[in-house]
């Protein structure tokens, strides 16, 4: 999944991580932190990443935390 930047530099993110649908996307205010929900039945928090010098690499995005436990797809997500 592909998303850009308030200054339209691409991101790519979750390559690795849900395991199912992401069904919503959030993120903080200052857009460091992105959170997802997904059928997978688990909520995930992530860091953008930097693109890196070499430009080979649009930046992506780091799993910071896993919230499972849920008993049923995870709807909805939202930040403040």
């Amino acid at each position: 999944t592909h998303f850009r930047t308030e200054e339209n530099t691409p991101v790519r993110c979750f390559e690795s991580g849900h395991t199912n649908t992401i069904i919503a996307v959030d993120c903080t205010a200052n857009g460091s932190r992105i959170v997802t929900a997904s059928h997978d039945k688990t909520l995930r928090v992530w860091r953008l990443a930097a693109p890196t010098d070499d430009g080979d690499d649009d930046g992506g995005c780091v799993c910071l935390h896993v919230l499972d436990g849920h008993s049923s797809w995870v709807n909805a997500c939202d930040v403040s």
